[in-house]
This record gives structure tokens, C-alpha cells and sequence, in this order.
């Protein structure tokens, strides 16, 4: 998102355009670097059906089954329930 802001010229994520999203969102970050998880939470805050989660101990490149089971996580709670699925 730094990047993003930077070539948009305003040094600001648009929070406004994200805040127009409606559909669940994972904003994930391996913990540890304050800039980035203070942008991951303004993102998570600005995001109507967004889910924050810190993955701790993980880095650029994330253990496979950690995320797996992150993804999993969110994609079971994301998933719009019907009485003809099993959960």
C-alpha cells in the first residue's frame, strides 16, 4: 500500500475506495513491523466485512500451512450458509 500511496502522489491509502467493498476481505501481515501492521489495521478498519489477522512469527514468505489454514479459516466463515450444504 506504501507504494500504492506514493505513486497516487498523496502519501495515503484511499481508504475511501476501499470502504466501498462489500464482499469479505483478509488483511493478513506477519507481525512485527509497525508501519505495516498500522496500514494493515487502517485497511481492516476502513473495509465494512473485513477480518484482520496477524500471523505471528511469519515474514514476506509464509509458512504454506499456516496461511493454508488461515485461508481455510476465513474462506469457512466467509462462505454464505445453506441448509443443502454440509459445513
Amino acid at each position: 500500500m506504501a507504494y500504492d500511496a506514493a505513486v497516487l502522489g498523496t502519501r495515503q491509502a484511499p481508504l475511501e475506495r476501499f470502504a466501498r467493498l462489500h464482499q469479505p476481505v483478509l488483511v493478513a501481515t506477519g507481525g512485527g513491523i509497525p508501519p505495516f501492521e498500522g496500514a494493515a489495521d487502517a485497511l481492516a478498519d476502513a473495509i465494512p466485512r473485513a477480518r484482520r489477522k496477524v500471523l505471528t512469527g511469519q515474514g514476506h514468505v509464509v509458512d504454506p500451512a499456516v496461511m493454508a489454514a488461515e485461508l481455510k479459516a476465513f474462506f469457512e466463515e466467509a462462505r454464505p450458509a445453506t441448509s443443502s450444504e454440509p459445513r
